[in-house]
């Protein structure tokens, strides 16, 4: 059975493109184009990896819904990426995380995961790059 991807970005483009190339490695693949939207998918399933933006801006219909915990993080200028990496730690600990962003592994936040064995990608980002992360995160 195909190991399912999450690909949350809110960057529609790169979430189409990277879903097409994941998929085409044999993957079942979502796609998430919202912090709202990725919690909905884990809720609903289980994924063996999540691609993870850390720059997504929350749309003001998302707002309403928001947990003010969240709504404060990300005022606070968090990541709201970060949130929801944290989110998915917690509530989801079998996932395993591939960030994308174009911050890569420069930002001293992401760093910090590095050194946890998180992959962090920075964008533009490879097709060949991108599927290697996958393929590692799914052994």
């Amino acid at each position: 059975m195909a190991k399912k991807v999450l690909v949350v970005d809110d960057e529609g483009f790169f979430a189409e493109n990277a879903a097409v190339v994941i998929r085409q490695a044999g993957f079942e693949v979502t796609v998430a184009k919202s912090y709202t939207k990725a919690i909905q998918a884990l809720e609903q399933q289980p994924y063996d990896i999540v691609t993870l933006d850390i720059m997504m801006r929350i749309s003001q219909d998302e707002q309403v819904n928001l947990d003010a915990a969240i709504l404060d993080a990300t005022k606070l200028g968090r990541k709201t990426g970060l949130v929801l990496f944290e989110q998915i730690r917690q509530r989801w600990p079998q996932s395993k995380i591939v960030i994308v962003s174009v911050l890569g592994a420069t930002d001293p936040q992401l760093c910090t995961l590095l050194n946890k064995g998180v992959t962090v990608l920075a964008k533009p980002i490879s097709v060949a790059k991108l599927v290697g992360a996958v393929n590692s995160a799914a052994e």
